[in-house]
């Protein structure tokens, strides 16, 4: 009940509208409760990702951090060695940017993982984008 008021609330402060049924679910299976979990937070998970956008997360946390850019000084003697590693200016951006490949989704996925834990230690969150095998980091 709590979960069905949550969730109304919330689709109507995002304007959105969501279809909630009360059928019972017969789970016979992994599968089938896989499908009845889903039917509960699927709808949830959706609103956030559309509240979520991520040029709102990003602006969010650049509002909370001001930290500087480099200076043109500072990017001469940076950026050759990293251009050197596959590393380029991203077009319409303050910002580098490189594509990884991996064998896989999960080589994909570790690699990412990787550089989230080190990432939060840093406190510098990159936006990234990860299809099956290819990793995008900005």
């Amino acid at each position: 009940m709590i979960l069905r008021i949550f969730l109304l609330g919330f689709a109507a402060a995002l304007g959105q509208q969501v279809k909630i049924t009360s059928e019972p679910f017969p789970v016979n299976n992994a599968e089938q409760l896989r499908q009845i979990v889903w039917r509960m937070i699927g709808p949830i998970i959706l609103l956030l990702r559309r509240a979520l956008r991520p040029d709102s997360l990003r602006l969010r946390s650049m509002a909370k951090v001001n930290k500087a850019s480099l200076s043109e000084e500072e990017r001469e003697k940076e950026l050759p060695g990293l251009k050197e590693t596959g590393w380029a200016m991203a077009s319409g951006k303050d910002a580098i940017e490189k594509n990884f490949a991996f064998k896989n989704f999960n080589q994909a996925f570790g690699f990412m993982t990787r550089v989230a834990m080190q990432a939060e230690k840093m406190d510098h969150h990159p936006e990234w984008f990860n299809v099956y095998n290819k990793v995008g980091v900005v």
